[in-house]
């Protein structure tokens, strides 16, 4: 049975070491990352789906999987006020 994760934010600094873990971690099959623009990395467990986060309707289909991680935040830089 293939155990696939889906992670949002995997550009981040919590992500990315989230995505590190999931890729090295046997207990994963497939790692599926939406973001806004591809990543350098590559990995055989790796797809990344390439997203309009004002549109994620549109790839309904794309985005399967078993578990979900979502690593959204904010650098202090980028604040609110």
């Amino acid at each position: 049975m293939v155990n696939k994760a889906i992670v949002v934010g995997a550009g981040g600094l919590v992500g990315g070491e989230l995505l590190n873990i999931l890729l090295s971690s046997p207990g994963y099959d497939e790692v599926l990352i939406l973001v806004r623009k591809e990543l350098s990395l590559k990995h055989p467990k790796l797809t990344q789906l390439v997203v309009d986060f004002n549109r994620l309707h549109h790839y309904s289909a794309a985005i399967t999987g078993d578990t979900l991680f979502c690593c959204l935040g904010s650098t202090g830089k980028k604040r609110l006020t």
